[in-house]
């Protein structure tokens, strides 16, 4: 889960109060820019549903079923690490569900395996998504365990080592309670204080399903200033995604054949949303389209 629609306002709330004590140089915060947030974690969990039903990978009469016995289940604690599916009404939904989509990548629906990769460690679907989709094997032991890399960031070898350290990734996943599970308040906080936000989603991250994102910002009851349109930035026949903005100083906008690695699967398109953003530009606009 993707937890900078929380942390990102809580820091900058807190600079914002040590620059009013003045203790320390202040801290010039020009805006805060967020990829694939998780704004409301209870909405993650409702809109899942309905996002897999929408692009096709929960049938209908499956669908139906969760409405009926699972959603809004009074049973279930949403803010949980299991999300709200651990109750016998929706486990008996969701397992056959979590079953048939274990072998996509969750953070990109639909991506590429990873390059190179050794087959001999899949020892099943517990370690399906690990080694074909996450691909901390070749990034992590292979990028991070070249020489000029690790000098480049300063990398010291323990003690006695001569050869370079070998870096490998870390196996299994930490898990906590969170005892904020909405960032709305805490957005509207920063921005009333006068801090930008940039906010922006892969539409094919099925984790952190792009419906929720539209509702989570819809119940935030801001004044919208920019209608729902299309952005370009690669060129004007090359559509990137969709925006929208807000009076308060945000700016949403959704990035096409893109999941939750944005910055991996759409390089070119996260710069111009992050150079407009700096540069207080609107996005870019189709010259066949100007009025779209």
């Amino acid at each position: 889960m993707n937890d900078i629609a929380t942390l990102a306002p809580f820091l900058a709330l807190r600079l914002l109060h040590q620059n009013k004590l003045r203790r320390r140089p202040p801290v010039n915060i020009k805006g805060l820019i967020m990829g694939n947030p998780s704004f409301d974690l209870s909405l993650n969990t409702d809109m899942r549903a309905e996002y897999y039903w929408n692009i096709g990978i929960m049938p209908t009469s499956t669908y139906l079923t969760y409405l009926r016995d699972c959603a809004n289940n009074p049973n279930a604690d949403y803010g949980s690490d299991t999300g709200g599916f651990d109750v016998p009404e929706c486990m008996e939904i969701w397992y056959p569900v979590s079953i048939s989509t274990s072998y996509l990548d969750p953070f990109s629906l639909y991506g590429p395996p990873c390059p190179g990769i050794d087959q001999n460690n899949i020892q099943g679907p517990e370690s399906f998504t690990e080694f074909v989709y996450t691909c901390d094997d070749q990034n992590v032991a292979g990028y991070f365990s070249i020489p000029f890399v690790q000098r480049a960031i300063h990398v010291r070898p323990p003690p006695g080592m001569t050869d370079p350290p070998v870096w490998l990734p870390i196996k299994g996943v930490g898990y906590w309670k969170r005892n904020v599970t909405s960032a709305g308040d805490y957005l509207k906080s920063v921005m009333e204080k006068g801090v930008n936000v940039l906010a922006y989603s892969g539409i094919l991250d099925f984790e952190l399903p792009i419906v929720s994102a539209d509702k989570a910002l819809s119940q935030m009851n801001l004044t919208m200033d920019t209608q729902w349109r299309p952005w370009f930035a690669k060129s004007p026949i090359e559509f990137a995604g969709y925006m929208t903005s807000a009076k308060e100083g945000l700016t949403y906008a959704t990035l096409r054949n893109s999941g939750r690695k944005s910055s991996e699967d759409q390089p070119e398109n996260v710069y111009a949303l992050v150079d407009s953003f700096l540069n207080n530009k609107p996005l870019a606009k189709s010259s066949y389209f100007p009025d779209a």
